[in-house]
């Protein structure tokens, strides 16, 4: 089997072990499996992310029955070193596996009280530490698509979605709550204070898109701020994440863009659920964290432009009526402090919108790797031109610019 698909430690035995304990099942005994990649070139930077078809006999029926998994392995390759030790700093892999081993199930036991049904995340078939690994159900296989990141998601998916990550949040807070400091450990997010292994990234994108606006007619001063906030980038970025006493904390999902959620869709083709996945940057901090990161990643962009007060809104609603129905004993924020929170928070716009959304709509494939993007040689160049030169990013940048300007987003902060 090829190791850019499955490592080698990934074979039969495993996947019979792994289905009989899930299943519940000793008899289980696995006939054969398939495995394919389950994400396209350049759209996974972090893993080997397989789609597992799996075939297998059991006690329970006399027919062959079938099953699809995903398994999320580490990144083994050479070419990717640097990018595996990036994440091995930031301890990316073991904290997604604490997460979906004991973090979330924490918060599946305070929704559990309610008799929430639904499901939050994906089930894990099984969590491997040896191997910093997990295999999950694969919800493509339960009828959950993923929407286009390129066209971006309508007012329907961004208020599905936004339901969703409103009751996550609430549960965490009611979970902290019965036993405050929970989620403390939960602290390296995307920009953080224990590691400097993504500044490269960080810096050397941040400063193509300043170049790359300077010389856009009528830009020019806004390129000439960006260039002076470039020394300060990371260490903003770092404040935003902190979670502050005088906010409302929750654990946040981190990396909260439409590529990192699936929805199931009814007859009308209307999406009616959502399920999140990749947890590796959680975090304790302001839930507007996620909010910044969603709207300047996922939305239509008139919608970005013009909704996003009705979507906060929503989203609060939600929040509060969760907190709420779970009985939380600390003090519900008003709109209005979850408004402050947005302020203070919305430098975290900028990194949203000049580094993380252009990447991930990026059209040049051939170059794309996280890998590349780490680096300053002339193929990295290439793509972050790419990146940059993309109509719609140019189109976005021109119209977001100027309102982080009259917002004080590119000045430098006391």
């Amino acid at each position: 089997m090829d190791s850019s698909i499955v490592p080698i430690w990934f074979n039969t035995d495993y996947i019979q072990d792994a289905l009989r304990s899930y299943l519940r099942d000793g008899a289980i005994k696995v006939v054969s499996y398939k495995a394919s990649p389950a994400s396209a070139r350049g759209d996974n930077y972090v893993c080997i992310l397989s789609r597992i078809s799996v075939e297998y006999k059991s006690n329970s029926s006399k027919d062959i029955q079938s099953g699809s998994y995903i398994l999320k392995a580490t990144l083994n390759s050479e070419s990717s070193c640097k990018v595996k030790a990036a994440f091995d700093s930031y301890g990316t892999y073991d904290h997604e596996i604490e997460m979906y081993h004991t973090q979330f199930p924490k918060i599946r036991d305070v929704l559990n009280k309610i008799g929430y049904c639904k499901d939050l995340v994906p089930k894990t078939v099984k969590i491997d530490h040896e191997h910093q690994s997990i295999f999950l159900e694969d919800l493509s296989a339960m009828g959950y698509k993923m929407a286009n990141v390129r066209a971006g998601l309508d007012e329907i998916h961004a208020k599905v979605i936004l339901k969703k990550l409103a009751e996550w949040h609430a549960a965490s807070a009611v979970a902290n709550a019965g036993r405050p400091g929970t989620f403390r450990n939960c602290d390296r997010g995307i920009f953080n204070k224990h590691s400097k292994a993504f500044d490269s990234y960080f810096n050397l994108n941040f400063e193509a898109c300043a170049r790359v606006v300077s010389s856009w007619e009528g830009y020019e001063a806004y390129g000439g701020k960006m260039i002076k906030l470039l020394p300060h980038f990371t260490e903003y970025g770092v404040r935003v994440m902190e979670p502050k006493d005088h906010h409302f904390n929750v654990l946040t999902h981190g990396d909260f863009w439409c590529n990192n959620a699936m929805f199931k869709y009814n007859e009308s083709n209307q999406p009616v659920d959502v399920i999140l996945f990749d947890l590796q940057f959680s975090i304790w901090a302001s839930p507007t964290i996620d909010l910044h990161y969603f709207f300047h990643t996922s939305l239509m962009d008139d919608l970005r432009f013009n909704n996003t007060e009705e979507f906060v809104y929503y989203y609060y609603q939600n929040l509060r009526e969760t907190l709420q129905v779970l009985k939380f004993s600390g003090k519900i924020p008003t709109l209005h402090q979850i408004w402050v929170q947005y302020v203070e928070t919305a430098f975290y716009c900028i990194y949203s919108a000049v580094i993380a959304q252009p990447s991930m709509i990026n059209e040049e494939t051939e170059d794309a790797s996280l890998n590349c993007l780490m680096k300053n040689d002339e193929r990295s160049r290439r793509l972050r031109n790419a990146m940059f030169n993309n109509a719609r990013i140019r189109r976005n940048l021109q119209r977001w610019l100027p309102v982080f300007d009259r917002r004080g987003l590119l000045d430098l902060q006391a």
